[in-house]
């Protein structure tokens, strides 16, 4: 299904072809409901820290506004979160988000992570996370200091990702 929303003239056009629905803006609730959702407390500390250094390392003017990890990296982002047991849906959103349509840069992502993106399953998903964040804290910021440390270091036996906190 395809919305198109019209600023100029105040309608929202919803479908295709003879079947298309023209709705007034100010009727706009009748496309859809937004999604109740309950007031989640992520760490904002966190969170600013991983925008912070981001901003710094991937400047809109540089980047364009978009990651530019190639295959093999987000191949190793994923093999991370599958790792530490990652759910399927958090996974395949990652692969779309950096390497689809969007690709949001690494900051981005991480940080929309911390706010809530992968709860399909938190609790499930919650050390993966602190793993990629932990990666890109010790990394400063830096891209490829990320991947790296994603591809060099074992999690597995150095657990000081453990004492990040995601949610408070």
């Amino acid at each position: 299904m395809m919305i198109v929303i019209c600023m100029t003239t105040g309608f929202i056009t919803k479908g295709r072809g003879a079947g298309r629905k023209v709705i007034p803006i100010k009727d706009r609730h009748t496309v859809a409901e937004p999604k109740v959702t309950k007031d989640k407390s992520y760490n904002k500390v966190l969170w600013q820290d991983i925008v912070t250094k981001g901003r710094k390392r991937e400047p809109t003017a540089l980047t364009g506004g978009m990651n530019h990890l190639d295959d093999s990296e987000i191949t190793t982002i994923v093999a991370t979160m599958e790792f530490f047991d990652a759910t399927d849906i958090w996974m395949k959103q990652t692969v779309f988000d950096l390497g689809g349509l969007p690709r949001f840069r690494v900051f981005d992502w991480l940080a929309m992570n911390v706010m809530g993106r992968n709860d399909d399953d938190r609790r499930q998903n919650e050390q993966a996370l602190k793993v990629l964040v932990h990666a890109w804290t010790k990394a400063d910021g830096d891209v490829k200091g990320f991947i790296r440390n994603l591809r060099e270091d074992d999690y597995d036996v150095d657990r000081s990702w453990e004492k990040i906190q995601i949610d408070i």
